[in-house]
């Protein structure tokens, strides 16, 4: 028997958060549904408690199998997943962790995990927030409008040529909220085809590092074409040199991995057309 305990010491009339809710109710999905991944019977506690510093700590807590603390430092990794033994395996792209603290951390928190091995886990994470007493209150530092609530690109096209899959689910999964159709090519070459082929197609994300046609050949090749869509490079470089050469070869942009949520969505707003 799995039972699920909400603990709410406060009244919510006390103190608010200013934040993005949509992305909040995200990061709770991401951690229950942890939860009960690795929860087979106990209970899964949801809750919080007011810290001294104008901080909220949430936090969601189950009496599971627990994580090692050899693989603690590394659970917040993308497409890193947890696998304790051959009967215990997650589900997913190994995401929900590593998305969690993207958004938590451009909220001006952070989250941590808290875990003995065999004994359940408890996932935590803190938030500033108002109250009568906190009159110097500010919204964070890091703009929330980075990471968009609503984008409804249905009726928009981005050719992604980049030969690492997990870099292209990572992307997929990005673009799932915006509704937009992700075609996906492994090199360079096959990007021309699809551009030779599809007409529609709204932005190009272009890796540099690729088998059989690389980014800079791409780009090239492109231009010669007379192609004039939004070409944005991924580069894992980004020394003065490199970024030198991006522009210099007519990139409209370019984004520095490993890419970042609010910096994914910035860039692409800035060539998408709505």
């Amino acid at each position: 028997l799995l039972t699920l305990k909400i603990k709410s010491p406060i009244k919510s009339e006390d103190v608010f958060i200013k934040t993005d809710k949509n992305r909040l109710k995200q990061v709770f999905d991401n951690l229950v549904n942890n939860a009960l991944k690795f929860t087979k019977k106990g209970q899964i506690t949801i809750g919080y408690k007011v810290l001294d510093s104008y901080q909220i700590e949430f936090f969601v807590k189950d009496t599971g199998i627990g994580i090692q603390k050899s693989k603690q430092e590394f659970i917040f990794n993308r497409f890193h997943r947890l696998k304790i033994s051959a009967h215990t395996k997650a589900k997913g792209a190994g995401l929900g962790l590593a998305i969690s603290k993207e958004i938590i951390e451009l909220m001006d928190g952070d989250i941590h995990v808290e875990s003995e091995f065999g004994k359940g886990a408890t996932f935590l994470f803190n938030l500033p927030y108002k109250s009568e007493l906190n009159t110097n209150f500010q919204k964070p530092k890091k703009a929330l409008r980075n990471i968009p609530t609503v984008l409804d690109w249905r009726d928009k096209t981005i050719l992604l040529a980049e030969d690492e899959e997990s870099n292209y689910i990572f992307i997929r999964e990005m673009l799932k909220r915006t509704k937009a159709q992700l075609i996906w090519v492994e090199n360079g070459k096959e990007a021309i085809e699809v551009i030779e082929n599809e007409e529609d197609i709204d932005l190009i994300l272009l890796d540099i590092q690729m088998p059989i046609m690389d980014g800079y050949d791409t780009i090239k090749k492109l231009k010669e074409m007379g192609v004039e869509i939004p070409i944005i490079a991924q580069t894992a470089y980004a020394m003065v040199e490199d970024r030198n050469k991006i522009e210099s070869l007519g990139f409209d942009a370019y984004i520095s991995k490993p890419i970042q949520i609010n910096v994914l969505f910035d860039t692409l707003r800035q060539f998408i057309i709505t």
